[in-house]
């Protein structure tokens, strides 16, 4: 009886360890990804320039730690959801990720706070942008868009990837309405895309199959490396250590193998290139230190 109850156990916390703990990965194909290559495109197109990043907490969640970087304690991490503005020089605006209504952010725990104010004046700016994307498409970066009163209106101005467009199953439980993208024709590009006149995009699936960063590049030489979801805290850029598998599999369905090597590739450009700002979409600590200094403004013109 005894070794029964000593093998059940084991089972239990080799599959505690492999699930929770393990930081090692296997396969998936290997990121291709430079910082030269995505200060090429960013600085291929003429005309005005990105002066400044503006920032809106819209809601904000706390899930376990340990669900957020592989090895951490079961203690409480905030997770904001953000919204972000660029300001240009002629004072035209991008939207960087969407966020999503009350109803959405309350699905992901009953205690998420919410910010009315801010989810308006995002839409709001929505409405007055010159061009909107979305890092990926989960609920909490393309939710607001979906749910856009003038949809039809931002559509116009959204550059939607391909991958984005043709996994709805990753945007649930968000929802473009029914025929809203009919005619819609989405970005296609491989590999690094020229967005706007200091801004490229880089193509990186993984996390969810249209995820993709965005390189911002200031008038006054400052770069900001948004993310996405690759990391949801730059703990996981710093140590290696992305989500656990059971966050990763259960939950998430990513290719877990080639987040954990783009992890790999943004430390190495993060050691090589320190004066650039990597943004992880959901790290509430790098956020008011990016404010605190004036890197990023809070609020949206």
């Amino acid at each position: 009886m005894l070794k029964w109850i000593l093998g059940i156990l084991g089972v239990v916390a080799l599959g505690y360890y492999f699930l929770v703990l393990d930081k090692m990965t296997y396969g998936g194909t290997e990121p291709v990804f430079t910082l030269h290559d995505g200060r090429t495109y960013a600085a291929s197109l003429d005309g005005p320039q990105p002066v400044e990043i503006r920032v809106v907490q819209v809601a904000r969640a706390a899930f376990p730690k340990a669900g957020v970087v592989t090895g951490a304690s079961w203690s409480p991490h905030p997770i904001p959801i953000y919204s972000f503005q660029v300001v240009f020089e002629d004072g035209s605006t991008l939207i960087i990720d969407t966020a999503e209504d009350e109803a959405l952010a309350k699905g992901l725990s009953d205690d998420t706070a919410f910010d009315m104010d801010a989810y308006q004046a995002m839409q709001n700016a929505m409405s007055q942008a010159a061009k909107i994307v979305v890092t990926h498409e989960h609920p909490d970066h393309i939710g607001g868009l979906t749910l856009h009163p003038q949809l039809q209106q931002v559509l116009d101005v959204t550059d939607l990837t391909e991958e984005q467009v043709n996994h709805p199953e990753r945007q649930d439980p968000a929802a473009f309405p029914e025929g809203a993208l009919d005619g819609y024709v989405p970005l296609s590009y491989v590999d690094y895309r020229a967005l706007l006149p200091g801004v490229a995009l880089i193509k990186t699936p993984g996390h969810s199959p249209g995820s993709q960063m965005v390189l911002v590049q200031l008038k006054d030489g400052r770069e900001f490396l948004f993310i996405g979801d690759i990391a949801w805290s730059m703990e996981s850029v710093r140590t290696g250590a992305g989500r656990p598998r059971l966050m990763s599999w259960l939950f998430l369905q990513e290719d877990r193998a080639t987040v954990f090597k783009q992890l790999k590739a943004l430390k190495k450009l993060s050691d090589s290139a320190p004066e650039v700002e990597l943004i992880a979409a959901h790290d509430l600590g790098e956020m008011k230190r990016l404010i605190a200094n004036g890197d990023i403004i809070e609020g949206f013109k």
